[in-house]
C-alpha cells in the first residue's frame, strides 16, 4: 500500500498543470526535524522557514505575502505545538474535514481537507496526528483542486 500510494504520487505529479513542472519524486530533497523526530520530503527550488521550533514553512515562491497562489505554486506548515489545547488547536478528527483514519509512524491520524480561512487562494489539504506525547498538525496549500503537489507533500511525512 505504501508504494502505491508512492507510484500514484509521482503519476500526480506529471499531470500537476500550469506552474513549474516537477517530473520525479526523486529529484525531491528531505527536510529532517531531529527535535521532533519527522521528515518530509518537498521539491528542490523550497524556501525552509523556521520559527522557534514549533513551527515550520516550506513554500515554493519567494514573497512573504501574496494574494493568491499561482497554478503550481504551495506552501506546507508544520504546526508542532506543545500544548495543543493550551493553542488553540483541537483534536485531530475535529480539525480535519472530511477526515479519514491513517497510520503515520505507528500513531493514529487523520487525512483529508483543512479548514478554510487566512490563506491566500487555493485548496488546503491537511494531516493531524495526536499520539499523546506528539502532535502535529500539517497543512498544504495548493492551487490545484486536486492537490497533487501537497498531496505528495503529505503522504511523504514520516514519525520515528
Amino acid at each position: 500500500m505504501k508504494y502505491f500510494g508512492l507510484c500514484l504520487a509521482v503519476l500526480l505529479l506529471g499531470c500537476s498543470g500550469g506552474g513549474e513542472e516537477i517530473s520525479s519524486f526523486s529529484e525531491w530533497q528531505t527536510y529532517a526535524n531531529q527535535e521532533h523526530g519527522f521528515s518530509v520530503r518537498y521539491p528542490a527550488g523550497t524556501r525552509l522557514i523556521e520559527e522557534g521550533g514549533t513551527y515550520i514553512r516550506l513554500q515554493n515562491y519567494e514573497a512573504d505575502d501574496i494574494p493568491s497562489l499561482e497554478p503550481g505554486q504551495f506552501y506546507l506548515e508544520v504546526h508542532v505545538p506543545q500544548t495543543p489545547e493550551r493553542e488553540g488547536f483541537d483534536s485531530c478528527k475535529e480539525s480535519v474535514v472530511e477526515a479519514r483514519e491513517v497510520k503515520v509512524g505507528g500513531f493514529t491520524a487523520y487525512r483529508g481537507y483543512g479548514e478554510g480561512g487566512g490563506d491566500p487562494g487555493g485548496e488546503r489539504f491537511m494531516l493531524c496526528i495526536d499520539g499523546g506525547e506528539k502532535y502535529f498538525s500539517v497543512i498544504a496549500t495548493e492551487n490545484h483542486e486536486e492537490g497533487p503537489i501537497a498531496n505528495a507533500i503529505l503522504d511523504s511525512f514520516t514519525l520515528r
